[in-house]
């Protein structure tokens, strides 16, 4: 048994070299691959490892930080292989869905303008689960402000898997106006008559 784990961990090693295997080698290509709506050189001027530095296994981390933050990518990930005089650095990115169109379906009260306004959501900006929620919200507070407590927001994404390209539509149920008839206040000193 234990000499199938290390041959295992042998074989590992041979097939996946470490970031140490190609410390100090010079960077001779830098290529970037799955960007689909990203230029790859705004992708290659956010990282230091650039074409003539060092392979440096600091730097590829910041790397891999610096390209994650941007919140631009699902997934990021980086491959180095050994060229004949230096080292390839690779970029496999896997990038967020991008706002492409945001429709509204069954809004009366408000025109689109107002709609759009409401939703805090801009074209060509990243889509992300938690942007729709915040601008399912705001439009349901929209609806709330004017009477309408009944309002049903109901928003549909459509994704394009190839182009990473996202279409919203908010299916708006926008129901009754709640009216006010009587507002009756207590005093608990003083009955109420």
């Amino acid at each position: 048994m234990k000499y199938r784990i290390l041959t295992l961990i042998f074989l590992f090693s041979i097939i996946f070299p470490s970031i140490e295997d190609f410390e100090g080698l010079m960077i001779k290509q830098v290529k970037v691959k799955g960007n689909i709506n990203i230029p790859e050189k705004r992708i290659t001027g956010l990282i230091e490892s650039q074409i003539g530095s060092l392979v440096e296994k600091e730097k590829i981390k910041k790397d891999f930080t610096s390209l994650y933050e941007t919140g631009l990518f699902e997934d990021v990930k980086i491959d180095l292989s050994k060229t004949n005089d230096g080292a390839l650095y690779l970029i496999i990115v896997d990038e967020r869905p991008k706002i492409k169109k945001i429709k509204f379906a069954g809004n009366t009260i408000f025109t689109e303008e107002e709609m759009t306004e409401a939703v805090h959501l801009e074209t060509d900006s990243v889509f992300s689960k938690a942007k729709l929620k915040s601008a399912e919200e705001s439009v349901r507070d929209k609806y709330y402000e004017k009477g309408y407590l009944m309002a049903k927001i109901t928003p549909q994404v459509m994704i394009d898997d190839k182009t990473k390209n996202v279409e919203i539509l908010f299916n708006i149920d926008e129901g009754s106006e709640v009216l006010v008839e009587k507002i009756t206040f207590f005093d608990k000193e003083k009955p109420a008559f």
